[in-house]
């Protein structure tokens, strides 16, 4: 294979070396992101490198984070070099989660999993994007689910500089979104200009931040001046319509400088939040920025709110959390040792990486360096982690926040690179890098309950360890890793998460005297129980067991294969696929009928328990039991009980006395629907209970009809 050269690309992440003091601005001093051609042997290939109250402490619960139900090998360095021709570093892994498949991005590649994975699709993004004529390889790309449209949107930076042979100096931001929830299916693309004129320079993005709410695409980055020594010169932001992208039609993007009218300065990287759900009132999103933020003693967390974000005209409202002396670094480039090697790992600055919002908290996750005596920690580079209450807009409120050390990975361990995310229960899960003196560069991610202590996460948990030591200095003395990774949300449970990191694999591709390959690895895991076997107990008959059917759980006397209506029903037996604990208070009853069937009483223990109603569900009923309970996922089952209903109409009628007269004295086994009281025949017993019921009918229902006889909805119920 022939070699065209070697190169290094510093875009993706620019250099902070400050700290910005609140009331005054002293001077930035940033190193621009920019691409660098290094003499090589002929047979070398072209590398591109794109480039709480105070608790410093790290505090970890006894119980670790959940184990990975699924995981699989992503794309790695020498299987990118295949789609794209190049060498690309650092991996800048990043994946979302949608109802069938998982779209993967990194630097340079594209790909698409099932969930099992299998491989659907891989292409280098230039090639993904070849409608759009980039004509550079594409740098920073990350990947989102848009629950409420069921779309992926992909996005990608170019740039072209005359300072490096280009005919003119370009700055785009090139966009796709697949055109249902198929991510093998048509997709639209878009490219927004992204070039700049600010202070009189022309200038380009990089490092996006990148984030979706109902209403709008949010793309922020820091904008640099071209050519070989471009300054920075201040972040900016990007709202872009979903509506005309979403269609395949003219794409409306308007650019802002959040720091007009907040109070923020300009200089601070802005992360977007992602939106689980809607947003009060006019806000579309929030911008988290830290960047070396400080009055001298205590650091401090910006947060802007951004009002009308497709109006054309968004406003910007800012306030600073006190965060307590969290961060010595406060905007210094930071290092982690490895295994192996006497050369570190860059394990980035205090900027905000990830930024989620779902039901009125806004989290957020970054790496500081523990101030001395802070504990296990100080000193090293650490991932963090905020809890922030939004339901006052006008006054939030900094809830809680931690770090998560390596020293229950391994001792000195430092952990960089972190990513954020919660479930619809509150349930926070992060993703991180961690390298020590005693373990190679892996991929791990910790998770915390809602309702855990404050300042805790759970012990760390292993998506992939570091296989070998890495370096990819490329001369500049900057041993590129990152520069982020991603965790999301599976739209289908709003719990599981899935992981994508990158890790050090074994060396083998030695360039210029260095070496270092990076692997990629997906993984899944939920911090929820899922209920995996549900049974119903009858008072006159027994357990019953429950089938799956095309229209719901069938009850079923044990060891059935038809199904039969019961009444007496009094126990709702539960099985959990991991332990969670679970009380009385956790569980609701309803009753179409206005009855009472309460209070709920609870027996049994870690995953498998027994919910007793106060009374049985004698009469025809249509009663609902959902558990809400933060460590168990979100369930909702409907119980239709109407003995005597033999064919299924919802009404005990002079049919139902026919079907029973017709199959008098026959065994169950040939009659099902006429076992009343499940005793395995059709005898006098079953014809007092429809007599019993006759005229009975099932409350009516607010949807579709459904079968009497079924245990239905893992939606809210009609």
């Amino acid at each position: 294979m022939y070699y065209a050269g070697y190169c290094e690309r510093l875009e993706g992440r620019t250099l902070f070396s400050h700290v910005i003091y609140l009331g005054a601005t002293l001077p930035h001093v940033h190193v621009p992101a920019h691409r660098v051609r290094i003499n090589a042997p002929l047979h070398k290939r072209t590398m591109r490198t794109a480039a709480r109250p105070a608790h410093s402490a790290a505090i970890t619960m006894a119980t670790a984070a959940p184990p990975l139900s699924a995981t699989f090998e992503g794309i790695n360095f020498s299987g990118d070099s295949i789609v794209t021709g190049t060498y690309d570093v650092p991996a800048d892994a990043n994946a979302a989660a949608g109802p069938a498949d998982l779209v993967a991005v990194n630097n340079a590649s594209i790909a698409v999993y099932t969930k099992t994975g299998g491989v659907l699709s891989t292409q280098s993004l230039r090639g993904f994007f070849s409608s759009l004529n980039p004509s550079t390889p594409t740098f920073d790309a990350k990947v989102l689910y848009d629950p409420s449209a069921g779309r992926f949107v992909v996005e990608t930076l170019e740039k072209t500089d005359t300072a490096n042979g280009a005919s003119a100096d370009t700055s785009r931001i090139l966009l796709a979104v697949s055109q249902t929830s198929d991510p093998s299916g048509g997709w639209y693309f878009a490219a927004v200009n992204s070039e700049l004129g600010i202070g009189g320079a022309n200038t380009w993005l990089d490092f996006p931040g990148f984030a979706i709410d109902g209403q709008a695409i949010y793309i922020t980055g820091n904008m640099f001046g071209f050519g070989g020594g471009g300054s920075f010169v201040g972040s900016r932001l990007f709202i872009i319509n979903k509506s005309g992208l979403y269609s395949g039609g003219s794409v409306v993007s308007t650019s802002y400088d959040p720091s007009v009218g907040s109070g923020v300065n300009e200089l601070l990287y802005l992360q977007p939040a992602q939106v689980h759900g809607t947003m009060p009132g006019t806000t579309g999103t929030f911008l988290v920025a830290s960047s070396g933020l400080t009055d001298g003693t205590n650091d401090f967390l910006a947060v802007i709110r951004i009002d009308n974000p497709t109006s054309g005209s968004a406003t910007f409202n800012s306030q600073f959390l006190n965060l307590g002396a969290i961060d010595s670094g406060r905007g210094a480039l930071l290092s982690a040792p490895q295994e192996g090697s006497s050369t570190p790992l860059e394990a980035g600055d205090d900027r905000i990486l990830s930024a989620v919002w779902q039901n009125n908290v806004l989290w957020a996750a970054n790496t500081v360096k523990p101030p001395a005596g802070s504990g296990p920690d100080a000193g090293q580079a650490t991932a963090h982690w905020f809890e922030i209450d939004t339901s006052n807009l006008a006054s939030l409120a900094l809830i809680d926040q931690g770090n998560v050390g390596g020293e229950d990975i391994a001792a000195g361990t430092s952990t960089f690179d972190p990513t954020i995310n919660v479930d619809a229960a509150g349930n926070m899960a992060m993703s991180f890098s961690a390298s020590g003196p005693g373990i190679f560069s892996g991929a791990y991610y910790t998770s915390r309950l809602a309702s855990d202590p404050a300042h805790t996460t759970r012990p760390s948990a292993t998506l992939a360890a570091g296989m070998d030591y890495y370096v990819r200095e490329l001369g500049y003395g900057r041993n590129r890793w990152g520069d982020y990774n991603s965790i999301s949300i599976d739209p289908t449970d709003n719990s599981t998460f899935w992981v994508y990191n990158q890790y050090a694999m074994s060396r083998g591709t030695p360039v210029n005297g260095e070496d270092g390959q990076w692997g990629t690895r997906l993984g899944a895991f939920s911090l929820q129980a899922a209920v995996v076997g549900v049974s119903v107990r009858s008072a006159t008959s027994g357990t019953l067991a429950l089938q799956t059917a095309a229209d719901g759980l069938r009850l079923l006397p044990a060891g059935r294969s038809t199904d039969v209506s019961l009444g007496n029903i009094n126990q709702i037996n539960i099985v959990l696929s991991a332990p969670a604990p679970l009380s009385s208070s956790d569980i609701t009853v309803g009753s179409a009928i206005g009855m009472n069937y309460g209070p709920v009483t609870v027996s049994g223990s870690a995953g498998s328990y027994t919910l007793t109603l106060a009374r049985p569900i004698t009469a025809a009923d249509r009663v609902t039991i959902s558990i809400g309970n933060s460590g168990i996922a979100s369930w909702v089952r409907r119980i239709d009980v109407l003995p005597g209903d033999a064919n299924d109409d919802g009404v005990v009628t002079f049919s139902d006395f026919v079907m029973l007269s017709n199959a008098y004295g026959q065994p169950a086994a040939r009659a099902p629907f006429a076992d009343f009281n499940g005793d395995g025949q059709i005898d006098f017993a079953d014809f007092v209970i429809l007599s019993n019921d006759f005229g009975s009918a099932l409350p009516p229902l607010a949807g579709p009809a459904a079968r009497a006889r079924v245990i239905v909805r893992s939606s809210a119920p009609a």
